[in-house]
């Protein structure tokens, strides 16, 4: 748990009206000799989190205790922030890893889906662990960048290169005065939630469980975040695709022709993306992928449109995804709010492979607009569930944080 000196407790209540309240924590690190063994981003106790059942919890927990018990991960000898890199072929990023604390001004800029963040709150709550760092974006007055500039002259506490190509450094920053200096920045100003809504939503969630049950203040009353300055590390928006896997292909196409002009695409799947990153430049687009063949969906008729977004705010008119979900998911295609009617997939050659594999349809899209994104963020508007995906994620792995002590 952080420390909770006057001084820290201060700062705390000084920081959650303005700003992000960032402090030290005790880690666990992945032993040095089996870093290269679990490079990967998903080499950790909790795995790729798709099975997200009580038993599947059970199985992590039980896979923590174990690494601790081999030595496979190492208790920090001290409460520590750390400086984080990484590099390659997924993009560039720089920031500082720490404990911050869950009454901090974040903006989050999209809906949940409430059975996962459930479902997450109660694999912490089994596991006694974080489940990967959030990914916050703060703009800096270069207090921070400093002491990062500074360190990174330094050889790194530990340095792992991915089976991706990608490059993750870290290094220890014990000294309090440092750590004083990055908190003080960081206490000025909100953070943007770029990355980890539902793993927010979670932590509060386990927070208010341990504070119901009488446990009082500690770990429980943080979250593990990657802290990077945007003037200094700008982050990229990726486009998160749509499956809809109880889709049937040919009711979803014929509904579409109706309201959409639709084109046949040809080619493959790298000839599809080229044609929708083009064509959404100018009007609004979605390649749709069948069992069948990919059509692409553009021009969508004016009076549909209208009826469609009499509900959703001005803002997020002109935004792609909000145009998918109120015309399409929503309104023509009728698809229900229930659990699995909607699958995520950052990755379109998984989103083809579903469909080619188990049925329905997949519906590519493009990211949202720097200039879109800014519109609904000032407007405090939130995005459809998993509306972007920021680049680079950092590595969930590298240093895990206890929430049970």
């Amino acid at each position: 748990m952080p420390e909770s000196s006057p001084h820290r407790v201060a700062s705390r209540r000084a920081g959650t009206e303005r700003g992000v309240v960032v402090e030290p924590f005790r880690g666990w690190r992945i032993a040095p000799e089996r870093m290269r063994e679990l490079a990967g981003r998903y080499a950790t106790p909790w795995g790729q989190l798709t099975d997200l059942s009580d038993g599947a919890a059970q199985e992590a927990a039980a896979v923590l205790r174990s690494w601790q018990r081999s030595g496979t991960v190492l208790r920090e000898p001290r409460d520590a922030l750390y400086a984080y890199r990484q590099s390659g072929p997924h993009g560039d990023q720089r920031g500082v890893l720490g404990a911050v604390h869950l009454d901090s001004r974040l903006l989050p800029h999209q809906d949940v889906l409430p059975e996962r963040a459930e479902a997450l709150s109660r694999m912490m709550a089994t596991g006694g662990l974080d489940l990967g760092p959030l990914l916050l974006g703060y703009s800096g007055t270069g207090t921070t960048a400093g002491h990062l500039d500074a360190l990174g002259q330094r050889p790194p506490t530990a340095e792992v290169l991915g089976p991706d190509g990608q490059r993750h450094q870290l290094w220890r920053i014990t000294q309090p005065a440092v750590h004083e200096e990055i908190a003080a920045e960081l206490a000025r100003s909100p953070a943007l939630l770029a990355d980890g809504h539902h793993r927010w939503i979670a932590a509060r969630q386990l927070r208010r469980l341990r504070h119901a049950r009488g446990s009082g203040t500690g770990p429980w009353d943080y979250a593990s975040a990657l802290l990077v300055d945007t003037r200094r590390s700008p982050l990229l928006v990726a486009p998160v695709h749509r499956v809809l896997p109880a889709a049937d292909p040919w009711t979803a196409l014929d509904s579409a022709a109706g309201a959409f002009r639709m084109t046949r695409l040809r080619g493959d799947l790298g000839e599809w993306l080229r044609v929708l990153r083009h064509t959404a430049e100018h009007t609004t687009a979605f390649a749709v992928v069948t069992g069948h063949g990919t059509f692409l969906l553009t021009d969508p008729v004016e009076p549909l449109l209208a009826e469609a977004l009499a509900s959703v705010p001005a803002p997020l008119h002109r935004m792609q995804l909000a145009v998918l979900h109120a015309a399409l998911i929503d309104w023509l295609w009728r698809v229900p709010a229930a659990p699995g009617a909607i699958g995520y997939e950052s990755s379109p050659g998984r989103a083809v492979r579903r469909v080619q594999r188990d049925g329905g349809i997949a519906v590519l899209v493009t990211p949202p607009r720097q200039a879109e994104l800014r519109s609904a963020f000032s407007a405090g508007l939130r995005l459809p569930c998993k509306s972007t995906a920021f680049r680079p994620v950092p590595h969930p792995g590298l240093v895990l944080r206890a929430v049970d002590g």
